[in-house]
């Protein structure tokens, strides 16, 4: 498995995606983590009331592997750009 294209959150028991996912698999996950940014950025409950939610993965390797595909990146972009404000996170 190449650990270095993981998403997931392994510390709620998640489940890693295999080294040959397909491109629909990562923008599942990816569209799942804009998803949760825009839950917390809705201020229903404060950020500190939410675990912090990690997607491991190596998100210059993974647009290397899937350089056409416009939604992984803006998705990518989002999370990166967006997510640390509220505790959801991209890590290596």
């Amino acid at each position: 498995m190449d650990e270095s294209l993981f998403i997931g959150r392994p510390a709620t028991g998640k489940t890693r995606l295999p080294a040959d996912a397909d491109i629909a698999a990562f923008v599942s996950q990816l569209r799942r983590a804009e998803l949760e940014i825009a839950t917390r950025e809705g201020g229903a409950r404060p950020i500190a009331d939410y675990p912090l939610y990690v997607l491991s993965v190596d998100a210059e390797r993974l647009r290397a592997r899937h350089p056409d595909s416009g939604e992984l990146h803006q998705l990518l972009d989002t999370v990166a750009s967006r997510g640390p404000a509220v505790d959801v996170v991209m890590k290596r």
